[in-house]
């Protein structure tokens, strides 16, 4: 017997919490105030959000950012591996559930502690 495994991904929308199709599901990337943001919306919350910014936007000229050499992104520091980091943070409820992004310094120096 074969032994297969199946990954399978929700998309949820950051404003309701709501689960979306793939189809519906877009990520939207703004700036405001000077910092930038993304935000993953489905259909209905993407359309709210188009329609409010419209009269914004109308009157808005677009900007355009320079830049002089790489953009400033952090460099991935090279790290030991810690495949089971995530899960045993969202068991021990130092993480949500189905979370996404880095895990902080603080919760992988408490899994390097609780896995010594």
């Amino acid at each position: 017997m074969a032994k297969e495994e199946i990954k399978t991904y929700i998309y949820r929308d950051d404003l309701t919490g709501e689960i979306v199709e793939e189809d519906d599901f877009q990520t939207v990337e703004f700036s405001y105030g000077g910092d930038h943001y993304t935000i993953d919306l489905g259909v209905n919350s993407a359309k709210k959000l188009d329609d409010f910014l419209a009269p914004y936007i109308d009157k808005a000229s677009k900007a355009y950012t320079r830049y002089y050499g790489s953009p400033k992104s952090p460099t991935p520091k090279a790290g030991k591996s810690r495949p089971g980091a995530r899960a045993w943070a969202e068991e021990q409820g130092h993480v949500q559930k189905g979370g996404r992004g880095r895990l902080s310094n603080d919760v992988l120096a408490k899994y390097d502690e609780a896995h010594a």
